[in-house]
């Protein structure tokens, strides 16, 4: 379901990407998730224009030292996703979200990534066509601040474990009126526990990444990689791609 990695940086670069200050709750590439639209621009100059835009602490000659270390990790990704996954023409989504200390997820919010219909390609194909055609997965990588939680489970045990987080769902909404509600996180928690201890539970350190099966409804399998955010006790920072083969 994942594939662990490490991106080996010279100390001088892993301070410098330490010198971030994260003020706000952001995603520059946020403006290509509604709809899902592959990024074709020049990825440096929106990764620069965020350094500089999360907080009023982070100088231009900060913004661009680390936007082109950022890039060259974006870029390194990409190359390593599509080598994984054996293609040589895709789409690609991009994230690069910086997040404030928040409660939000003291409580782990175990979950996995559904599939993405980039450029609108799916809208003309049946459920049947898509099954066959589809070929996606997502690569994320922990920059700053605490890293993502990841359930290591067997092919078998995480189909299971997938099931009964969607039934924990379905009884115990995490979200009520679009606000956490903290007793149904607690259940959640507590009734999938015996779950995942059958499980290796990893966080990612910085610098570490993952490689890792998505999909919901388009995904029979039921290998998709379970996870879930940290306890954000400090300013995060992640990236994170997916690529859909083109046909």
């Amino acid at each position: 379901m994942s594939e662990f990695f490490t991106i080996n940086l010279p100390d001088e670069y892993i301070n410098i990407m330490n010198e971030i200050k994260i003020d706000k709750n952001m995603d520059p590439f946020g403006k290509f998730h509604n709809p899902w639209i592959s990024i074709e621009e020049n990825t440096y100059n929106i990764i620069y224009e965020s350094i500089k835009d999360v907080s009023n602490h982070n100088s231009e000659k900060l913004a661009k030292k680390c936007a082109k270390i950022i890039d060259k990790i974006l870029q390194l990704c990409i190359t390593k996703l599509s080598q994984n996954m054996n293609i040589n023409k895709y789409h690609k989504l991009v994230w690069l979200r910086y997040g404030t200390v928040k409660d939000d997820f003291d409580i782990p919010r175990w979950h996995w990534d559904g599939n993405y219909n980039m450029n609108n390609q799916w809208d003309k194909m049946s459920k049947d066509e898509i099954q066959i055609q589809i070929n996606q997965k997502k690569i994320i990588v922990s920059l700053i601040g605490p890293g993502t939680l990841i359930a290591k489970c067997s092919n078998s045990h995480n189909k299971e474990v997938i099931a009964k987080i969607e039934e924990l769902d379905r009884k115990y909404p995490r979200y009520v009126n679009n606000e956490l509600n903290t007793k149904n996180a607690k259940l959640i928690q507590k009734k999938l526990s015996k779950s995942l201890d059958s499980c290796t539970l990893h966080q990612l350190d910085n610098f570490e990444g993952a490689i890792y099966n998505i999909g919901r409804v388009f995904n029979k399998e039921g290998n998709s990689c379970v996870h879930s955010e940290p306890k954000m006790d400090k300013p995060r920072l992640f990236l994170a791609l997916v690529l859909s083969e083109i046909q």
